[in-house]
Protein backbone atom coordinates (compact mmCIF):
# COMPACT_ATOMS: atom_id res chain seq x y z
CA UNK A 1 0.00 0.00 0.00
CA UNK A 2 1.59 3.70 -1.18
CA UNK A 3 1.78 6.17 1.59
CA UNK A 4 -0.80 8.60 2.10
CA UNK A 5 0.89 11.95 2.22
CA UNK A 6 -0.22 15.17 4.49
CA UNK A 7 0.12 18.57 3.54
CA UNK A 8 -1.38 21.63 5.08
CA UNK A 9 -2.23 24.44 2.97
CA UNK A 10 -2.62 28.06 4.43
CA UNK A 11 -1.56 31.73 4.26
CA UNK A 12 1.50 32.03 5.02
CA UNK A 13 4.99 33.85 5.34
CA UNK A 14 7.99 33.10 3.67
CA UNK A 15 9.50 31.86 7.22
CA UNK A 16 6.15 29.39 8.16
CA UNK A 17 6.15 28.37 3.98
CA UNK A 18 7.61 24.88 3.72
CA UNK A 19 8.45 25.82 0.61
CA UNK A 20 10.47 28.78 0.77
CA UNK A 21 11.42 28.34 4.68
CA UNK A 22 13.40 31.76 4.97
CA UNK A 23 14.96 32.88 7.85
CA UNK A 24 16.17 36.36 9.34
CA UNK A 25 14.38 40.19 7.85
CA UNK A 26 12.07 37.86 5.28
CA UNK A 27 10.73 35.57 7.38
CA UNK A 28 8.14 37.80 8.53
CA UNK A 29 6.68 39.09 5.02
CA UNK A 30 4.08 38.38 3.81
CA UNK A 31 3.89 35.28 1.59
CA UNK A 32 0.70 34.37 0.40
CA UNK A 33 -1.27 30.87 0.13
CA UNK A 34 1.37 28.23 0.05
CA UNK A 35 2.30 24.69 1.89
CA UNK A 36 2.90 25.14 5.69
CA UNK A 37 3.68 21.64 6.22
CA UNK A 38 4.21 18.37 4.22
CA UNK A 39 5.32 14.80 4.26
CA UNK A 40 6.39 15.55 0.64
CA UNK A 41 8.99 17.53 -0.14
CA UNK A 42 10.92 19.14 -3.16
CA UNK A 43 10.04 18.43 -6.57
CA UNK A 44 7.36 15.91 -5.07
CA UNK A 45 6.03 18.47 -2.71
CA UNK A 46 5.54 21.54 -5.68
CA UNK A 47 3.66 19.12 -7.95
CA UNK A 48 1.57 17.76 -5.66
CA UNK A 49 0.33 21.22 -4.27
CA UNK A 50 -0.18 22.23 -7.98
CA UNK A 51 -2.66 19.60 -8.56
CA UNK A 52 -4.73 20.02 -5.44
CA UNK A 53 -4.62 23.52 -4.78
CA UNK A 54 -7.72 23.96 -7.41
CA UNK A 55 -9.80 22.27 -4.65
CA UNK A 56 -8.34 24.42 -1.08
CA UNK A 57 -11.26 27.42 -1.09
CA UNK A 58 -13.33 28.63 1.66
CA UNK A 59 -16.71 31.45 1.29
CA UNK A 60 -18.83 32.05 4.12
CA UNK A 61 -22.21 31.20 3.65
CA UNK A 62 -23.94 33.67 1.20
CA UNK A 63 -26.05 35.41 3.60
CA UNK A 64 -23.32 35.79 6.55
CA UNK A 65 -23.50 39.23 7.84
CA UNK A 66 -20.02 41.36 7.50
CA UNK A 67 -19.11 41.16 11.75
CA UNK A 68 -19.23 37.25 11.33
CA UNK A 69 -16.14 37.15 9.31
CA UNK A 70 -14.51 38.46 12.40
CA UNK A 71 -16.69 36.56 15.00
CA UNK A 72 -16.56 32.90 13.74
CA UNK A 73 -14.17 30.57 14.14
CA UNK A 74 -12.34 27.17 12.84
CA UNK A 75 -14.63 25.91 14.99
CA UNK A 76 -17.56 27.59 14.71
CA UNK A 77 -17.77 27.72 10.74
CA UNK A 78 -19.08 25.21 8.42
CA UNK A 79 -16.60 23.20 7.48
CA UNK A 80 -15.94 21.52 4.21
CA UNK A 81 -14.89 17.95 4.00
CA UNK A 82 -14.22 17.25 0.13
CA UNK A 83 -13.17 13.70 -1.56
CA UNK A 84 -12.33 13.30 -4.80
CA UNK A 85 -11.04 10.23 -6.42
CA UNK A 86 -9.15 11.23 -9.35
CA UNK A 87 -6.74 14.74 -9.88
CA UNK A 88 -4.77 14.40 -12.65
CA UNK A 89 -2.50 10.86 -10.86
CA UNK A 90 -3.84 11.69 -7.12
CA UNK A 91 -6.49 10.66 -4.75
CA UNK A 92 -7.25 13.44 -2.43
CA UNK A 93 -9.55 13.53 1.21
CA UNK A 94 -9.54 16.99 3.16
CA UNK A 95 -10.77 18.77 5.41
CA UNK A 96 -10.62 22.92 4.45
CA UNK A 97 -12.19 25.32 7.57
CA UNK A 98 -12.72 29.03 7.80
CA UNK A 99 -9.25 31.13 8.89
CA UNK A 100 -10.29 34.65 10.42
CA UNK A 101 -7.55 36.71 9.26
CA UNK A 102 -4.59 35.81 7.40
CA UNK A 103 -0.52 36.56 7.72
CA UNK A 104 -0.82 40.22 6.41
CA UNK A 105 -4.16 40.68 9.24
CA UNK A 106 -6.96 40.62 6.02
CA UNK A 107 -10.42 39.12 6.78
CA UNK A 108 -11.14 35.67 5.62
CA UNK A 109 -8.67 32.85 4.56
CA UNK A 110 -8.45 29.30 5.10
CA UNK A 111 -7.00 26.32 6.35
CA UNK A 112 -6.81 23.09 4.74
CA UNK A 113 -5.32 19.88 5.61
CA UNK A 114 -5.16 17.43 2.86
CA UNK A 115 -4.49 13.50 2.54
CA UNK A 116 -3.11 12.68 -0.82
CA UNK A 117 -2.40 9.28 -2.45
CA UNK A 118 -0.84 8.31 -5.52
CA UNK A 119 -3.15 6.41 -7.71
CA UNK A 120 -2.09 3.00 -9.10
CA UNK A 121 -3.59 -0.65 -9.79
CA UNK A 122 -1.72 -2.20 -6.96
CA UNK A 123 -4.59 -0.60 -4.50
CA UNK A 124 -8.21 0.09 -4.55
CA UNK A 125 -9.05 3.38 -3.91
CA UNK A 126 -10.41 4.42 -0.66
CA UNK A 127 -13.58 3.29 0.59
CA UNK A 128 -15.73 6.49 0.37
CA UNK A 129 -17.76 5.53 3.33
CA UNK A 130 -14.39 5.42 5.86
CA UNK A 131 -13.61 8.77 3.85
CA UNK A 132 -16.96 9.92 5.40
CA UNK A 133 -16.39 8.62 8.62
CA UNK A 134 -13.45 10.99 9.17
CA UNK A 135 -15.89 13.71 9.76
CA UNK A 136 -14.53 16.09 12.17
CA UNK A 137 -11.79 13.27 13.64
CA UNK A 138 -9.53 13.98 16.25
CA UNK A 139 -6.53 14.00 13.42
CA UNK A 140 -7.60 16.97 11.47
CA UNK A 141 -5.33 19.66 11.87
CA UNK A 142 -7.60 22.70 12.12
CA UNK A 143 -5.73 25.74 12.94
CA UNK A 144 -2.37 27.20 12.73
CA UNK A 145 0.11 27.39 15.26
CA UNK A 146 3.33 28.38 16.27
CA UNK A 147 3.98 24.67 17.81
CA UNK A 148 3.37 23.54 14.39
CA UNK A 149 6.61 22.42 12.20
CA UNK A 150 6.99 22.02 8.55
CA UNK A 151 7.74 18.32 8.85
CA UNK A 152 4.80 15.81 8.87
CA UNK A 153 4.64 12.38 9.03
CA UNK A 154 2.87 10.35 5.73
CA UNK A 155 0.12 7.85 7.20
CA UNK A 156 0.43 4.56 6.07
CA UNK A 157 -3.89 4.59 6.22
CA UNK A 158 -6.91 6.75 6.84
CA UNK A 159 -7.99 5.08 10.07
CA UNK A 160 -5.18 6.85 12.07
CA UNK A 161 -6.80 9.92 11.56
CA UNK A 162 -9.01 8.61 13.78
CA UNK A 163 -6.78 8.34 17.27
CA UNK A 164 -8.07 5.82 18.58
CA UNK A 165 -11.70 6.93 18.68
CA UNK A 166 -15.00 6.22 17.62
CA UNK A 167 -16.13 8.13 13.99
CA UNK A 168 -18.15 10.59 14.29
CA UNK A 169 -20.33 8.97 11.84
CA UNK A 170 -21.28 5.13 11.30
CA UNK A 171 -23.39 3.12 11.19
CA UNK A 172 -25.21 3.22 14.54
CA UNK A 173 -25.45 7.06 14.54
CA UNK A 174 -27.60 6.81 10.72
CA UNK A 175 -29.44 4.10 12.65
CA UNK A 176 -30.12 6.59 15.35
CA UNK A 177 -31.28 9.12 13.28
CA UNK A 178 -33.71 6.71 11.17
CA UNK A 179 -35.29 5.23 14.97
CA UNK A 180 -35.25 7.65 17.59
CA UNK A 181 -38.25 9.07 19.33
CA UNK A 182 -38.87 13.33 18.87
CA UNK A 183 -36.45 14.58 21.66
CA UNK A 184 -35.52 11.63 22.53
CA UNK A 185 -32.08 9.94 23.73
CA UNK A 186 -29.59 9.69 20.56
CA UNK A 187 -26.64 7.46 19.48
CA UNK A 188 -24.19 10.81 18.66
CA UNK A 189 -21.57 10.88 20.68
CA UNK A 190 -20.10 14.16 18.74
CA UNK A 191 -23.28 16.02 17.84
CA UNK A 192 -23.35 15.63 14.44
CA UNK A 193 -27.02 15.52 14.00
CA UNK A 194 -28.71 18.99 14.45
CA UNK A 195 -30.92 20.33 17.13
CA UNK A 196 -33.45 21.02 14.81
CA UNK A 197 -33.60 17.43 13.76
CA UNK A 198 -33.02 15.80 17.17
CA UNK A 199 -36.87 17.05 17.65
CA UNK A 200 -38.31 15.87 14.41
CA UNK A 201 -40.36 12.50 14.39
CA UNK A 202 -38.46 9.47 12.96
CA UNK A 203 -40.74 9.16 10.06
CA UNK A 204 -39.61 12.57 9.24
CA UNK A 205 -36.29 11.72 9.30
CA UNK A 206 -36.69 8.49 7.57
CA UNK A 207 -38.67 10.60 4.08
CA UNK A 208 -35.88 12.90 4.42
CA UNK A 209 -33.23 10.14 4.03
CA UNK A 210 -35.59 8.09 1.72
CA UNK A 211 -36.00 11.54 -0.90
CA UNK A 212 -32.24 11.49 -1.51
CA UNK A 213 -32.33 7.90 -1.74
CA UNK A 214 -35.05 8.10 -4.07
CA UNK A 215 -32.88 10.43 -6.47
CA UNK A 216 -30.03 8.49 -6.76
CA UNK A 217 -32.36 5.44 -7.61
CA UNK A 218 -33.71 7.45 -10.34
CA UNK A 219 -30.68 8.75 -12.31
CA UNK A 220 -27.85 6.95 -10.62
CA UNK A 221 -25.36 10.24 -9.33
CA UNK A 222 -22.34 10.26 -11.61
CA UNK A 223 -20.32 13.64 -12.80
CA UNK A 224 -22.98 15.00 -14.69
CA UNK A 225 -26.13 14.23 -12.66
CA UNK A 226 -25.21 15.35 -9.20
CA UNK A 227 -27.15 15.91 -5.93
CA UNK A 228 -27.48 19.33 -3.82
CA UNK A 229 -28.44 18.83 0.02
CA UNK A 230 -28.82 22.04 1.90
CA UNK A 231 -28.28 21.64 5.60
CA UNK A 232 -25.49 21.96 7.77
CA UNK A 233 -22.41 20.16 6.93
CA UNK A 234 -22.47 17.53 9.91
CA UNK A 235 -25.60 16.45 8.90
CA UNK A 236 -24.88 16.64 4.99
CA UNK A 237 -21.98 13.95 5.70
CA UNK A 238 -24.35 12.09 7.16
CA UNK A 239 -27.05 12.00 5.03
CA UNK A 240 -23.67 10.61 2.37
CA UNK A 241 -22.83 8.24 4.49
CA UNK A 242 -26.29 6.92 4.70
CA UNK A 243 -27.41 6.64 1.13
CA UNK A 244 -24.11 5.34 0.25
CA UNK A 245 -24.39 2.62 2.64
CA UNK A 246 -28.09 2.01 1.50
CA UNK A 247 -26.63 1.97 -2.14
CA UNK A 248 -24.24 0.22 -2.68
CA UNK A 249 -23.62 0.79 -6.33
CA UNK A 250 -23.28 4.61 -5.54
CA UNK A 251 -20.46 2.97 -3.17
CA UNK A 252 -18.62 0.97 -5.92
CA UNK A 253 -18.79 4.20 -8.04
CA UNK A 254 -15.37 4.86 -9.60
CA UNK A 255 -16.14 8.96 -10.04
CA UNK A 256 -17.83 9.12 -6.78
CA UNK A 257 -16.91 12.83 -4.94
CA UNK A 258 -18.92 15.08 -2.37
CA UNK A 259 -18.40 18.11 -0.18
CA UNK A 260 -20.40 19.11 2.78
CA UNK A 261 -19.95 22.85 2.32
CA UNK A 262 -20.10 24.98 -0.81
CA UNK A 263 -21.18 28.12 -1.39
CA UNK A 264 -20.56 28.86 -5.37
CA UNK A 265 -23.23 26.35 -6.01
CA UNK A 266 -23.72 27.13 -9.76
CA UNK A 267 -20.18 25.14 -10.30
CA UNK A 268 -20.58 22.41 -8.23
CA UNK A 269 -17.52 20.25 -8.96
CA UNK A 270 -19.01 17.32 -6.67
CA UNK A 271 -21.22 14.29 -7.49
CA UNK A 272 -22.81 15.00 -3.61
CA UNK A 273 -22.62 18.41 -3.00
CA UNK A 274 -23.87 20.38 0.33
CA UNK A 275 -24.37 23.83 1.24
CA UNK A 276 -25.99 26.05 4.38
CA UNK A 277 -26.91 29.06 5.20
CA UNK A 278 -26.55 31.55 7.94
CA UNK A 279 -30.18 31.94 8.49
CA UNK A 280 -31.47 28.76 6.69
CA UNK A 281 -35.25 29.68 7.54
CA UNK A 282 -34.89 32.85 5.78
CA UNK A 283 -32.79 32.23 2.49
CA UNK A 284 -33.36 29.93 -0.54
CA UNK A 285 -30.94 28.74 -3.43
CA UNK A 286 -31.07 30.95 -6.25
CA UNK A 287 -34.08 30.09 -8.84
CA UNK A 288 -31.57 28.74 -11.76
CA UNK A 289 -30.25 26.08 -9.38
CA UNK A 290 -33.36 24.26 -9.02
CA UNK A 291 -33.27 24.22 -12.65
CA UNK A 292 -29.54 23.26 -13.58
CA UNK A 293 -29.68 20.56 -15.94
CA UNK A 294 -26.50 19.12 -13.92
CA UNK A 295 -29.01 18.47 -11.23
CA UNK A 296 -29.92 15.07 -10.30
CA UNK A 297 -32.09 16.25 -7.39
CA UNK A 298 -31.97 19.96 -4.68
CA UNK A 299 -33.31 19.00 -1.28
CA UNK A 300 -33.72 22.06 0.70
CA UNK A 301 -33.89 20.71 4.57
CA UNK A 302 -34.62 24.21 5.99
CA UNK A 303 -36.95 25.87 3.77
CA UNK A 304 -40.78 24.56 4.79
CA UNK A 305 -41.39 21.87 6.83
CA UNK A 306 -41.05 17.75 6.29
CA UNK A 307 -42.61 15.90 4.33
CA UNK A 308 -44.03 19.08 3.16
CA UNK A 309 -41.22 19.96 0.97
CA UNK A 310 -39.57 16.79 -1.10
CA UNK A 311 -36.79 16.62 -3.55
CA UNK A 312 -37.30 18.81 -6.49
CA UNK A 313 -36.13 16.64 -9.38
CA UNK A 314 -34.62 17.23 -13.37
CA UNK A 315 -37.35 19.44 -15.56
CA UNK A 316 -39.20 20.58 -12.57
CA UNK A 317 -40.51 24.15 -11.43
CA UNK A 318 -37.93 25.09 -8.46
CA UNK A 319 -40.89 25.47 -6.18
CA UNK A 320 -42.53 22.12 -7.25
CA UNK A 321 -41.20 20.47 -3.76
CA UNK A 322 -42.53 22.68 -1.68
CA UNK A 323 -45.96 21.46 -0.14
CA UNK A 324 -46.08 18.34 -2.34
CA UNK A 325 -49.57 16.72 -2.10
CA UNK A 326 -50.92 19.24 -0.41
CA UNK A 327 -52.99 21.52 -2.82
CA UNK A 328 -51.49 24.49 -1.27
CA UNK A 329 -48.32 26.66 -2.42
CA UNK A 330 -47.89 29.09 0.67
CA UNK A 331 -47.12 28.52 3.92
CA UNK A 332 -50.05 30.09 5.48
CA UNK A 333 -47.87 33.24 7.00
CA UNK A 334 -48.72 35.73 3.57
CA UNK A 335 -52.72 34.86 5.00
CA UNK A 336 -52.20 35.81 8.21
CA UNK A 337 -50.67 38.95 6.84
CA UNK A 338 -53.14 40.01 4.89
CA UNK A 339 -55.92 39.38 7.49
CA UNK A 340 -54.37 41.74 9.85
Amino acid sequence: MSTIHQLIATHCTYGTSALERRKGEDADQVLGYSVRASSLEGGALTGGYRKIERLLYYCLPRDAPAEAKRQLTAASAPKRLIYVPAIDDLEVLAQVCYRPTDTAGRTGSYFAHCLARQKSDAHDPWSVLDCLKLWAAPGWIEEDTAALTSRLDGLSGLEPMLVGRRPAIDERVVWSFLTAAAGGAFDDPCGVIPPRWRQKSPDERRGLLAALLGGCLDTNASPSNSLLVVAEPSLAALLFFGIIRLFPPLAGSKELSFSTFETDVDRRRFVLTATCFQSPGSTDLPPQVYKSSRTLAVVNTSIGCWPCTRAVMLGEDERAGRWSGFGKTECGLHTLENEK
